[in-house]
């Protein structure tokens, strides 16, 4: 059995954070260090420190295809409800 994970390189991938407020806005800044893409979904659509892009949630759906990986920090609101299955 090979047990090997496929690897690859952080670098010039891009990373969805769902709810880029102060801890969405860390783990943004930290995959800046590492050279990631970063688009931020709040809210308001307005800028948020560490993201190259900011979308609001109805944006979501255009958004999504366009992420190698995606972190939610989103809390559980009626307005993230939309998220839920």
């Amino acid at each position: 059995m090979d047990r090997k994970l496929p690897m690859e390189e952080l670098c010039g991938m891009t990373l969805l954070v769902l709810g880029i407020g102060a801890i969405g806005g860390e783990i943004a800044r930290l995959a800046k260090c590492i050279g990631m893409n970063v688009a931020g979904v709040n809210r308001s659509g307005k800028d948020a420190a560490g993201a190259d892009r900011i979308y609001s949630i109805s944006h979501l759906s255009k958004i999504l295809p366009e992420a190698d990986f995606v972190v939610s920090v989103l809390p559980i609101t009626v307005e993230t409800s939309i998220l839920q299955p």
